[in-house]
């Protein structure tokens, strides 16, 4: 009894988790957990921790500054701290702005297991799918991120494709599972 008293006590202390669009003023925030995720989990993510952090101003980190319509990143927050990160791009070209891509999905492993990924997609769906005309969004995962894809299905992305040895360093090889997720899908889960 005593035990469950004091879950409950800390879970009315904790501050509570704010998923949103990050604002002008915090693409240093951003800055700081995208470089972290590329040290923590490099295998997962395309670019490398060196490759970005030499880099002056990230392409989100513009986005973020610019606050662009199509172009966004969702940040996770627990009280101030950021914690976790979506981003998300809108095709640009005529044919395919129907289409939208998720990257850079992220969550401090100190904070998983609180449900704070799940959260943290359905917000940038949401804010996503309230652009006029997006009609579908994609996004990729290493095929041995067990976790993010589990996530990804129950959200009610599919599987469209793998794309075999997609990321490659040394002799090590990682394939890249392709998801979709199209509006109709998603409004008729949520």
């Amino acid at each position: 009894m005593q035990d469950f008293a004091a879950t409950a006590e800390r879970a009315e202390r904790a501050p509570q988790l704010d998923c949103r669009k990050l604002r002008p003023g915090e693409s240093g925030l951003y800055r700081a957990l995208r470089l972290e995720s590329l040290q923590r989990f490099s295998n997962c993510f395309g670019v490398t921790f060196e490759e970005e952090a030499r880099l002056t101003t990230l392409a989100f980190e513009a986005a973020i500054e610019a606050r662009a319509a199509d172009r966004f990143v969702v940040g996770a927050f627990c009280g101030e701290r950021l914690i976790g990160l979506a981003a998300f791009t809108r095709r640009e070209r005529r044919k395919t702005m129907h289409r939208g891509d998720i990257s850079q999905v992220y969550v401090d492993p100190v904070q998983r297991g609180r449900s704070i990924g799940q959260r943290l997609m359905l917000a940038t769906l949401a804010s996503a799918f309230e652009l006029s005309g997006l009609e579908q969004v994609e996004l990729s995962v290493v095929s041995t991120n067990t976790a993010a894809l589990r996530l990804y299905a129950t959200l009610g992305f599919e599987t469209y494709g793998v794309q075999q040895n997609y990321f490659k360093v040394g002799a090590n090889c990682w394939d890249m599972c392709l998801m979709q997720l199209t509006r109709e899908r998603h409004f008729a889960r949520n």
